[in-house]
């Protein structure tokens, strides 16, 4: 028998039905889970349902031009009209709002 848990299996359904192109869906992960949790929802709603799941860092160090946010806003527009996911960390949330 093979059961599959939250990341596998849960995680990958509540994040299609959530992303729809009337709000961005963005899930919410530990850094150490980041690279494992991409690979699994790539593989799940990627590879499955052709949805784009996309990483888009985001650090204090990250400059914060006009050019810049207008890029950074662009990517999240892509990812809305797509009925994609972005894949997040707490640390890029923070940095976000403290920047």
């Amino acid at each position: 028998m093979f059961i599959l848990g939250k990341t596998s299996c849960i995680v990958p359904m509540a994040v299609a039905i959530l992303a729809d192109k009337k709000q961005l869906s963005r899930l919410i992960v530990p850094k150490a889970l980041l690279l494992q949790t991409a690979q699994t929802i790539q593989s799940r709603l990627g590879g499955l349902v052709g949805r784009e799941i996309r990483h888009i860092p985001f650090s204090r160090r990250t400059l914060t031009t006009p050019n810049m946010l207008q890029l950074y806003s662009e990517y999240h527009r892509e990812i809305l009209r797509g009925c994609g996911v972005i894949l997040t960390t707490p640390e890029h949330i923070l940095s976000y709002k403290l920047s």
